[in-house]
């Protein structure tokens, strides 16, 4: 696998490094841990396909490692990168000017405060890709943000990286117990797959958990479905997933209306949450 480092100008190299070694501090606050190795960049950067003339879109890049895995390794890709640590700004800038064959724009942001639809509409002609290393302390809340029908229609596919925990959440199969909402909701929209996990040694600072990245394949969903009720349904009933569903209908008013219907598909109401799968999630939804 291609070190990447060792292709940037040797100034340039030496001013990244010496972020990490004069008294540099991750702000915690932003939830930064930085990949610090250039092949598990690359593999992140691969794992998406061909990325060339395509619209890319990079959250949190830090101090540039898998930015620069996606220019070496995509050639004539068009990059956005959103950063909201001020420190990086002018390093990210001359990395991009590095690699002239690409087109490249650093976007000083909190991501979560960023036009994602306004970058979707800068690029109609391209496919679009989201690929970033998240910052564990805001990754879910982005994750849900993007799995919206109308925004995943404009998306080709996501890869992201975020803690090993939350990702057996996203990936898992009914019948677990790490089967949620964010399993029903991500499975529903896209095609989800696990790409592999990544150490604590490969980040600066270390994390105290391993990471793993995955990817997210939009597709027209399957199965019927009124995605508020879904929503409403499911937060609810995944409070309580250790109650059955019998049990939390009938501690939550508001879910009282489902009982007629879901003993009339004859649902065991014993089951709890977990056991349900997505499809029967979403046949509820559109009583």
């Amino acid at each position: 696998m291609l070190n990447l480092s060792k292709s940037l100008p040797k100034e340039l190299k030496q001013k990244i490094e010496s972020l990490i070694t004069q008294n540099f501090r991750a702000n915690k606050n932003l939830g930064q841990h930085f990949l610090n190795n250039p092949q598990i960049s690359d593999q992140i950067a691969l794992s998406c396909g061909n990325l060339s003339d395509s619209a890319v879109l990079e959250i949190g890049p830090g101090m540039g490692s898998l930015t620069q895995s996606i220019m070496a390794l995509h050639s004539g890709v068009n990059l956005t990168i959103v950063e909201a640590d001020a420190r990086f700004i002018d390093i990210l800038n001359e990395v991009g000017k590095f690699y002239n064959n690409c087109q490249f724009e650093v976007i000083k942001s909190d991501a979560l405060q960023y036009d994602f639809n306004g970058w979707t509409e800068k690029h109609p002609h391209k496919k679009k890709y989201i690929i970033a290393n998240l910052p564990y302390n805001i990754g879910s809340e982005l994750l849900f943000k993007w799995l919206d029908e109308d925004f995943l229609k404009n998306i080709n596919n996501i890869t992201l990286m975020l803690q090993k925990e939350f990702v057996q959440r996203v990936t898992a199969k009914h019948h677990s117990k790490a089967y949620s909402w964010i399993t029903i909701l991500a499975q529903l929209l896209c095609d989800v797959e696990l790409l592999f996990d990544v150490p604590q040694n490969a980040f600066t600072p270390e994390p105290k958990v391993i990471s793993s990245v995955f990817s997210l394949r939009p597709k027209q969903a399957v199965y019927p479905h009124n995605i508020k009720n879904l929503k409403k349904i499911c937060n609810t009933l995944f409070l309580y997933r250790r109650k059955t569903i019998r049990s939390i209908i009938n501690n939550n008013s508001h879910l009282h209306y489902l009982l007629p219907f879901l003993e009339n598909i004859q649902l065991d109401l014993q089951k709890r949450p977990e056991e349900i799968d997505i499809k029967t999630f979403c046949d509820i939804s559109n009583f």
